[in-house]
Formats: structure tokens, C-alpha cells, sequence
């Protein structure tokens, strides 16, 4: 009886601290990795509508790559204490969902051909990054 207690009590642990990992991402590091490499090549090409199909892409990439961070919580976390820390993802996730937001915006615009809203998306795309990783991330 107590050796099946125990084997569920390890299951349901693992499953609460295992990340349910989308779009291939092994790491929150690698996430964003793909989000940047993603965002810099759709800065470089998506006024050009020869490559619209390509810029559509690496939206997507950005967009599956964006929605997977949010499975991995930031290493800072894991040294609050749970109030702070449940504050602290519930911001996180947020911001994650907001940048999703800003990726499916841009790819409208890029769908629709509209290049000064691409411009625009892209710059609030760019400010969430810079403000996500103020926020998130450890300073060294």
C-alpha cells in the first residue's frame, strides 16, 4: 500500500514539474534563441513581398517558439519564495501571452501586405523582448 502511495506521489511531482515542451524546445534558452534568430530574419525581409511566404515562416516559428516559453519557467523563480513567486510566473506567463498577441498582429499585417504595421509590431515585438528580459531574467 505504501510503496503504491509513494509511486504516485513521485508520478503526480513529476508531472507537475515536467514542461509540457511544444514545438520541439528543449529549453527556455532555446526558445528564445529561436525567437531571436526568427525576429531578426522577419526584420530583414518582410517588406519584401517575394518573401512573404518565408517571413509567414519565421512568424510562425516565433509564434510556436513563444507560446512553448511559457512551459519553462525563468531560472530567478526558482529562488523566491512561493508568494513572490507565484506573483511572478502569473506575470510572466502574461507577458508571454501578450507577446503572442504582438506575433499574431505582425502576421496579419505581413498576410494583408500592410509594411507600416509590420514596422509597428515589430518595434512592440522588440520593447516586450527588452522589457521581458529587464523583468525576468537575472541581471549579471
Amino acid at each position: 500500500m505504501k510503496t503504491k502511495l509513494l509511486l504516485c506521489l513521485a508520478t503526480a511531482i513529476l508531472a507537475i514539474h515536467t514542461p509540457t515542451v511544444r514545438a520541439g524546445e528543449k529549453s527556455l534558452e532555446s526558445c528564445m534563441e529561436t525567437m531571436n534568430k526568427s525576429y531578426k530574419a522577419i526584420k530583414k525581409q518582410y517588406a519584401d513581398p517575394a518573401q512573404k511566404a518565408s517571413t509567414l515562416e519565421l512568424i510562425a516559428k516565433l509564434k510556436s517558439a513563444a507560446e512553448a516559453s511559457a512551459d519553462f519557467k525563468p531560472e530567478m523563480a526558482a529562488e523566491m519564495d512561493p508568494e513572490k513567486r507565484t506573483k511572478f510566473l502569473t506575470d510572466y506567463h502574461a507577458a508571454i501571452q501578450e507577446l503572442v498577441k504582438q506575433v499574431e498582429s505582425l502576421e496579419k499585417a505581413v498576410q494583408e501586405g500592410r509594411t507600416k504595421d509590420c514596422e509597428k509590431w515589430l518595434t512592440e515585438i522588440n520593447e516586450s523582448k527588452i522589457s521581458g528580459h529587464s523583468e525576468f531574467m537575472e541581471k549579471n
